[in-house]
């Protein structure tokens, strides 16, 4: 049994025609979509299952969820679609939590959709997953073994590591190579400065102007020895 072949017979653009509206996205993306979210979704409930944590969640899912929603999967759409994408949703958190995004973001890329349309369409699609697998088991340790020997490719990024650059090793020796720049003097120093002699020398002016300091007096000149002017004599007649 190719359960991916299944799911995508009973899972797909006709059986959940209005998934689309329910979206609001553009139906010609709707195939696509549905077609790339299967696996993923399958991967997930994998993985989950042979982790012992994550399979008694796995075991509260297949128990949790009714199977007859894949009777009429759009009409079920249509009268629980809210409920089962939240439900999905907060199913899907539990299991991967920050790591739901490392299947999200390759779909997003693929299809063109913003991440939280992947989001919700994954939600949306997981209930019904669930109820098809639930078909087959009804616990996660038969749910591993079902999906064990299957082919399943999800799209998963690869792990991104930032390369980090050596920084050069600090050098506390003066570059012999390394002009020596001028640092002009900075023009609001230089204003400053200038208002400030300006001020003294008003306030210096002032200050001489209202006698409050005087000026320093000079020498007085030494008088000169001046020599006797002789008279002419009186001449006799």
């Amino acid at each position: 049994m190719n359960i991916l072949d299944t799911a995508r017979s009973q899972l797909n653009a006709d059986s959940l025609s209005g998934m689309a509206d329910f979206l609001g996205i553009d139906p010609s993306v709707l195939p696509q979509l549905i077609d790339e979210s299967l696996p993923a979704l399958l991967a997930i409930f994998q993985k989950a299952s042979a982790e012992p944590t994550k399979a008694v969640l796995i075991d509260q899912f297949l128990t949790q969820t009714d199977n007859s929603i894949l009777e009429q999967p759009n009409e079920a759409l249509a009268q629980y679609g809210p409920d089962l994408m939240k439900g999905g949703k907060s199913g899907l958190a539990r299991l991967l939590g920050p790591q739901l995004t490392d299947y999200i973001a390759p779909l997003a890329k693929s299809t063109g959709l913003g991440e939280g349309k992947v989001a919700s369409a994954l939600g949306t699609l997981a209930p019904f997953v669930i109820a098809l697998l639930g078909q087959e088991t009804s616990n996660a340790e038969g749910l591993q073994a079902l999906l064990l020997d299957q082919e399943i490719a999800a799209p998963v990024p690869e792990a991104k590591v930032a390369v980090r650059e050596k920084a050069p090793e600090k050098s506390y020796l003066p570059d012999p190579t390394k002009k020596k720049e001028r640092r002009p003097f900075p023009k609001r120093k230089a204003i400053l400065l200038v208002l400030v002699l300006s001020l003294v020398a008003a306030l210096l002016f002032w200050l001489v102007s209202t006698g409050v300091i005087p000026l320093p007096t000079g020498v007085e000149p030494t008088p000169e020895t001046t020599l006797p002017v002789p008279t002419p004599a009186a001449q006799s007649p």
